[in-house]
């Protein structure tokens, strides 16, 4: 991201609980990155959340860009995200199509269906080539660590979306998911 050339861009990281001294590491490698430090792992859905608090609460932004530590990202990707947001105004968020990283021109997914009767997801586009033509989908799910892009107004409030976390009913602070699916 440190190369990207995007106007009003500000990275926030959420360091999730670590304690091998990447905090520090990263302050002092990227002082211009907004480190928000989580006393423990919470798992992917309390990492997002805590994330997307820490941005509702402190910026006045249009879009939020969901990235895992480990995903590759491809110049102008988040152009062409917020064109396709700007394109689509109803759309609560939107994604890219996520390529293999071994198999670069394989399609991972881009986004799924999901069968919620029997909880499972059918990946549209998984294992084949992929192409330079625009492809919109209607989906259940979006890769969101992988570079969904969400509209900062669809969130706020939100408390109880599933990429937040969900509670369960006895406890209403223990989430139920702390990886997979918690962000369907």
């Amino acid at each position: 991201l440190s190369g990207m050339d995007y106007p009003g861009l500000n990275v926030v990281l959420v360091e999730n609980g670590s304690t091998d001294g990447s905090p520090e590491a990263i302050a002092e490698k990227f002082p211009d990155v907004d480190l928000v430090c989580l006393d423990e792992n919470t798992g992917s859905a309390g990492g997002f959340r805590a994330g997307f608090d820490h941005i509702l609460k402190n910026y006045d932004s249009k879009y939020i860009w969901l990235l895992d530590s480990d995903v590759t990202v491809h110049t102008g990707a988040l152009e062409a995200l917020v064109e396709l947001g700007e394109v689509h105004p109803g759309a609560a968020q939107v994604g890219p199509t996520v390529l293999n990283a071994d198999f670069p021109d394989l399609v991972m997914e881009t986004g799924a269906k999901v069968d919620w009767e029997n909880v499972t997801s059918a990946p549209m586009e998984k294992g084949e080539r992929d192409t330079p033509d625009l492809r919109i989908y209607k989906v259940d799910y979006l890769p969101q660590g992988c570079g969904a892009l969400y509209r900062a107004e669809a969130l706020k409030g939100r408390s109880e979306m599933g990429v937040y976390t969900r509670h369960s009913p006895v406890e209403p602070t223990d989430p139920v998911f702390f990886y997979m699916w918690e962000d369907i």
